[in-house]
């Protein structure tokens, strides 16, 4: 038989290209149908015109099916961005490759589809998977990645892509390109769906996810990434090379990917039921239609969203917390540890996604290296960015990551930086003297001293904001300095009422 590897190649620049909303939403489906909808469509093409024995519904299998010598194409799995299927012959593989690549260049324009496959005897599963995955790679690294036609002499081209202005979008009221008009014409599908058949309110247009259209209003860009992963699923693969049949490693491959997505989805959505809940009655968001919310890639133990400004710290912060707490049954192993680091880049409703997204991964990069600093193998750290304007911050590089977890109160743990920002927000003092402070902070010592004895002397005091007396003589490398830079970017009613539950426990 033949087993056979597909993932979609390109996927981060097609969704995040684009500064509109809706063509992000769009984008994104896109990406989530090509292996969960078209290639089973693909398949059941086959199966009706060819009268092939197809299995779509690997979920619902006890047993791998493909041991039966009357199926002649199987789905092994599909979930965490790829998807692995049995072939009986090779006709079969190459007519399913060129169908669904045909299928990927209509609905996407642009996306691309790697392909491995291995010849197996059906022995050794764990052994195939391990093929397939280098094979994969290899793929990957030297496939070419030609772009559609670019502009004709005297086109006109849309300002991102370069790529020649094809039609007119009416809910927009702008010409876009072939790309543009297939990403916002599911985009407008999705968001009719959603408000036709679903409860959720995730926003749909960027002025939703900001309390108000002005010059100072941010945006989170959140992406959260699992904490070796990969890892842990060689370790398990190792386990069941040594113990299982080809069967059971294709069964417990298939409830370990499925348990992962299912767990991470889960976590989002009960930590932002969790959220709305904590918000008092009279909130803002109560009466508002939509939620300033918007999932964009929710894949495996891949989440990136967008939401307000004020959210994307404690929203973050409190997904990491609870994904440190689930697990993962993995077939009859032993259990996979869901924790993971976070990344947040504010920027301006206006600034482009594809940047905030780069700055958002670089930022949860920055917190998994923390981790590994502190040697910490499944500990959650989160990293963010303030873009101000347009430019970055030229001392980017140096941004600090915060531990999160309970019972920590550190200067580099995020219960920390939590209880400066919460402080702040109901201190006597006034937002320029914070701001003033954070300058002085970041200049001389010796400049900094006369500024908060200056302050003291008036009534403003280091204790009020949260510091400690002994740590005054170290306050430039405490977190009060990001907590200064995150002001007006952090509502402190979210998860107010669990936070005041927890500290009634400690007392």
């Amino acid at each position: 038989m033949i087993i056979a590897l597909y993932d979609v190649s390109g996927i981060q620049e097609y969704i995040f290209q684009s500064s509109r909303m809706r063509e992000n939403i769009g984008a994104s489906s896109i990406v989530g149908r090509v292996l969960k909808e078209h290639l089973p469509q693909v398949l059941n093409e086959l199966k009706a015109e060819q009268k092939r024995n197809v299995v779509l519904d690997w979920e619902e299998q006890e047993t791998f099916a493909f041991t039966d010598s009357a199926v002649d194409i199987e789905i092994v799995y599909n979930g965490g961005g790829n998807a692995m299927v049995a072939f009986r012959n090779v006709e079969d593989f190459h007519t399913v490759n060129e169908r669904l690549s045909l299928r990927l260049l209509q609905v996407s324009y642009s996306l691309h589809l790697a392909i491995a496959a291995v010849e197996s005897d059906g022995v050794n599963f764990v052994a195939d998977k391990r093929r397939l995955d280098q094979r994969l790679t290899a793929v990957k690294a030297c496939m070419l990645r030609p772009r559609p036609i670019g502009a004709f002499p005297f086109s006109e081209q849309e300002a991102r892509s370069g790529l020649p202005i094809t039609s007119y979008d009416q809910h927009t009221g702008h010409n876009v390109s072939t790309m543009q008009k297939l990403k916002l014409r599911q985009g407008h599908q999705d968001v009719q769906d959603r408000n036709n058949s679903s409860s959720k309110r995730w926003a749909v247009e960027m002025e939703e996810l900001v309390r108000q259209r002005e010059e100072d209003s941010y945006v989170a860009v959140v992406h959260i990434d699992g904490n070796g992963m990969g890892k842990q699923i060689r370790s398990r693969m190792e386990q069941w090379e040594a113990s299982y049949s080809y069967a059971e490693a294709v069964c417990a491959m298939r409830e370990l990917s499925s348990s992962i997505t299912a767990r991470f989805r889960n976590t989002f959505e009960e930590t932002v039921a969790e959220l709305i809940h904590s918000l008092p009655v009279d909130h803002w968001v109560k009466s508002r239609e939509k939620l300033p919310i918007r999932p964009l890639i929710l894949d495996g133990d891949d989440l990136t969203f967008v939401c307000l400004g004020e959210w994307g710290l404690p929203l973050a912060a409190k997904l990491l917390e609870k994904l440190h707490m689930e697990t993962s049954e993995s077939g009859k192993s032993e259990e996979v540890s869901m924790s993971a680091c976070a990344g947040v880049a504010f920027v301006h409703s206006h600034y482009p996604f594809n940047l905030a997204y780069e700055i958002s991964e670089d930022c949860c990069k920055s917190a998994k290296q923390a981790r590994l600093t502190a040697g910490e193998e499944h500990g959650s750290y989160i990293a963010f960015e303030v873009v101000r304007g347009s430019q970055l911050d030229k001392e980017a590089g140096k941004r600090q990551s915060y531990r999160v977890g309970e019972g920590q109160m550190g200067e580099r743990d995020y219960a920390k930086l939590d209880q400066y920002m919460r402080q702040m927000a109901v201190t006597n003092w006034p937002r320029w003297r914070l701001e003033k402070l954070y300058e002085a902070i970041k200049g001389q010592p010796e400049l900094l001293q006369l500024y908060v004895k200056e302050c003291e002397s008036r009534g403003y005091s280091l204790q009020s904001l949260g510091v400690d007396k002994d740590g005054e003589d170290s306050i430039s490398q405490t977190a009060l300095l990001d907590a200064l830079e995150l002001q007006g970017m952090f509502d402190i009613e979210v998860f107010a009422s669990a936070l005041k539950q927890r500290e009634g426990e400690r007392t």
